[in-house]
Order: structure tokens, then C-alpha cells, then sequence
């Protein structure tokens, strides 16, 4: 049985994927650059989206 190694993500990390989607880069292009699943990239967005999108200060 393989241990899954989670890793929280950084605030640099989170910067990133809010640049990202200020470009309107795609999820999958966003979880490229920073070497992270795209479903990660997903479910970071979807728990600090607010009224006005993704709020990377969470």
C-alpha cells in the first residue's frame, strides 16, 4: 500500500493560482506550473472563493 504525501500549499503557491486566474489561465495549466494535481487546484479554489473569486489570504 503507497503512503500518500500531502503538502499543504505554500502562500506562494496560493499567489500563483491567483495571478493565474486573474490571466484566465486554465486549472490544468495553473497545476502545471506549480507541479500540483489539478483536482488540488480545484478544491483550493472552490474553499476560498468568496463574492468577488478566489481570495489567496485565506
Amino acid at each position: 500500500m503507497s503512503k500518500k504525501n500531502y503538502q499543504q500549499l505554500s502562500q506562494s503557491e496560493r499567489h500563483a493560482i491567483a495571478l493565474g486566474l486573474q490571466q484566465k489561465q486554465s486549472l490544468s495549466a495553473i497545476a502545471r506550473a506549480l507541479g500540483r494535481s489539478k483536482s488540488t487546484i480545484s478544491r483550493e479554489c472552490q474553499r476560498n472563493a468568496g463574492g468577488k473569486g478566489y481570495n489567496s489570504k485565506f
